[in-house]
């Protein structure tokens, strides 16, 4: 079933950042009073396989399948992973670089298209996670006194 949602046309990777919100919240489950749809006669293939579940006027650009969305999701799992782990800075101004940037990175190279280059991006953002989750927990190590802009009457 998801197959059909994996081989469909694919935005560059890094277009997520400018959707709004509710264009990635999770499909709901079908329901099971539905029967799956079956293959065209004669191939032994899955639905999408056969062509029976796209869109009229909607041609797959090549080179783009299951891989194109795998990373799209690696990418957007990688991005709040990033986020989530700059939250956890216990100081106001490294939170807010960490952050910043990150969204500025990610901002950047939305519309990389070769692989390549995605890859490397990548690899790129896990070696700075593991520097984010490093330098955070050396933080909390060493406890400093809040900023001014930190107190709960200024937020």
């Amino acid at each position: 079933m998801w197959a059909c949602v994996l081989n469909s046309p694919i935005k560059p990777v890094w277009s997520f950042l400018m959707a709004p919100r509710r264009a990635f919240r999770r499909r709901p489950a079908p329901s099971p009073a539905r029967p799956p749809r079956e293959a065209a006669p004669g191939t032994g293939a899955a639905p999408c396989a056969a062509g029976g579940d796209k869109r009229p006027g909607r041609e797959e650009p090549p080179g783009v399948g299951n891989m194109a969305a795998a990373s799209r999701a690696q990418v957007l799992r990688l991005y709040r992973a990033l986020l989530r782990e700059s939250q956890r800075f216990g100081g106001y101004n490294y939170r807010t670089y960490a952050i910043r940037r990150i969204r500025d990175a990610f901002r950047e190279n939305k519309n990389v298209t070769d692989s390549e280059k995605i890859e490397e991006l990548v690899n790129k953002a896990k070696a700075n996670l593991e520097i984010i989750h490093r330098q955070v927990t050396i933080g909390q190590l060493y406890s400093t006194q809040k900023l001014v802009i930190e107190s709960p009457g200024n937020t």
